[in-house]
């Protein structure tokens, strides 16, 4: 039979969420394991200690993977995103031309901010996916992609509206839907791009916290 603590390095060397660790938490799990080891041949207030120090090193191996894998969600996801903001602003500009509003320095203003706000996200996006191509690891920075992006689809959504008007509220499948009816789908979408893939307000703290650090609530 074999004795306390016996067994568990190769256990937990199976795992690969341990392997997909960095090496420095692996180093505290083991020192951990080795720890909880030591403490089964003690008093049971110190076995409990132990143990619980094991779970915490476990916990935050596993808390690390967590946000690793959301960093890349959201930088490859807004990568994605935004060529389906281009396009949308594409059509825009193509429907103001249609519907002879080009003219209108408001509607140009306005057209130039969301072309500008694009370019920057597309640079940006270049940026965080060089920096993975090289063996990098996206970080708490990439929050602002996803941040800018859902500011930017909701103003594009806005505009639009603005300038179809009232028709832009019908459907696809009518005759008075401009566009195909496009715009009345997309700005309803538009509505839940501050909230899908990380809310707005979470966003912001995570930049508060991380990047600028700031103190938390």
């Amino acid at each position: 039979m074999s004795g306390p603590g016996e067994g568990r390095e190769p256990l937990i060397a199976r795992d690969a969420t341990y392997h997909r660790a960095p090496d420095a938490l692996r180093a505290r799990v083991r020192a951990s394991l080795a720890e909880a080891t030591r403490a089964e041949r003690r008093p049971a207030a110190w076995r409990i200690f132990g143990t619980a120090l094991a779970c915490a090193a476990v916990a935050a191996i596993t808390w690390t993977v967590a946000i690793t894998t959301l960093a890349y969600e959201r930088d490859i996801l807004t990568f994605i995103r935004h060529i389906s903001l281009r396009n949308a602003l594409h059509r825009l500009v193509r429907l103001v031309q249609q519907q002879k509003k080009g003219a209108d320095p408001i509607v140009r203003q306005k057209l130039a901010a969301l072309w500008i706000g694009e370019q920057a996200l597309q640079l940006n996006g270049y940026r965080s996916l060089t920096n993975i191509l090289r063996g990098g690891a996206p970080g708490p920075e990439g929050s602002t992609s996803k941040l800018f992006w859902s500011q930017i689809d909701q103003e594009l959504a806005h505009v639009a509206t603005e300038v179809i008007g009232p028709y832009a509220q019908i459907a696809h499948g009518s005759s008075w839907a401009p566009d195909g009816g496009q715009w009345e789908f997309y700005e309803l979408l538009a509505r839940a791009s501050g909230i899908r893939a990380g809310t707005s307000e979470i966003l912001r703290n995570i930049l508060a916290e991380r990047v600028l650090g700031l103190p938390k609530d």
